[in-house]
């Protein structure tokens, strides 16, 4: 094994919130550190769009941009990317070629747009639009014509991620009063019929995302701590209609704030989900769904968001 990555010793921790509890296995011999990943950095003269390998920690900057750059997601052919960037002055929607090269604008506004993600078959790509300071969502061919708007309300809707089947998108809206202050409940928007739905009982959260086979929707969600704010990553079953809670985020002695996890994105076999925590330095964590065993995953430091390609 190479000497970089550490080997962290096998431990168990019982974590307990808000009338959850899970048993999680931190451990780095975890099968779950393989395939690439494209991520932001945000801050610094490091910060833009980095291509990254899992299993050997090779790491390769794709934008070089002056502006801020974000938002990255793999194509399902994991031969392009789509991302936002600052470069003219608002957010606005690009896209590259995985290797960094033939960057191309998409969107041409006045507005800010934002959480580009592509259609299951690649041909469409749905994103959040801020028209006069409320979210709406967008669709567009994925050269960035034929937009079209899908929502068209007076509440935020944002984070689109589509369902496997094509059919489905699921999104944050704040249509709906709740006891957690900025949390907003989870909504589905049939592309057929137009019809949106709410998940259902406890769905409550940000940056949804659909498991490969369809069955299950991660987010990540407040504690409900009310001298606290941690994030935890949840999944909501199609099925049952309901939240279970995956791993929470870490809370002092004291209940003083600790490490939040958030933004949950899918292994393509649907077995892992590696998330973003908002510790310094080193700040990706993957998690074995069926063992729960819990990798840090070294070298990749001071990231802001991050896809997981689905090529294997």
């Amino acid at each position: 094994m190479n000497n970089a990555f550490r080997i962290l010793i096998l431990s168990t921790i019982i974590i307990s919130v808000a009338g959850w509890s899970i048993k999680t296995v931190v451990d780095s011999r975890n099968d779950c550190l393989r395939g690439k990943i494209v991520f932001a950095r945000s801050t610094g003269k490091d910060a833009g769009i980095y291509f990254g390998d899992l299993s050997t920690g090779q790491q390769r900057r794709l934008s070089d941009s002056p502006s801020l750059d974000e938002f990255p997601k793999w194509s399902p052919a994991g031969t392009s990317i789509v991302f936002v960037s600052y470069r003219a002055g608002n957010a606005q929607i690009y896209k590259m070629n995985a290797d960094g090269s033939q960057v191309v604008r998409l969107t041409r506004d006045p507005y800010y747009d934002l959480h580009p993600v592509w259609s299951p078959d690649g041909k469409y790509i749905a994103f959040d639009q801020n028209l006069n300071n409320k979210a709406q969502l967008f669709l567009m061919d994925s050269d960035g014509n034929n937009i079209k708007r899908l929502t068209t309300d007076d509440f935020n809707d944002s984070t689109p991620a589509w369902a496997p089947n094509g059919n489905e998108i699921v999104f944050g809206s704040d249509r709906e009063s709740h006891n957690i202050v900025g949390e907003t409940p989870l909504y589905t928007i049939n592309l057929s019929t137009g019809i949106q739905i709410p998940l259902g009982k406890d769905a409550y959260g940000y940056a949804p995302e659909w498991s490969p086979d369809g069955t299950l929707i991660s987010y990540f969600s407040d504690t409900k701590s009310i001298r606290s704010s941690i994030d935890r990553i949840l999944l909501y079953s199609i099925k049952n209609r309901e939240s279970s809670l995956l791993i929470a985020g870490d809370i002092g002695p004291n209940n003083e704030p600790g490490y939040s996890y958030y933004d949950p994105v899918w292994s393509s076999d649907g077995k892992c989900i590696l998330f973003l925590q908002d510790r310094k330095g080193e700040n990706v964590d993957v998690i074995n769904l069926a063992t729960r065993k819990l990798t840090l995953v070294p070298h990749f430091d001071e990231i802001a968001s991050v896809d997981w390609t689905a090529i294997r």
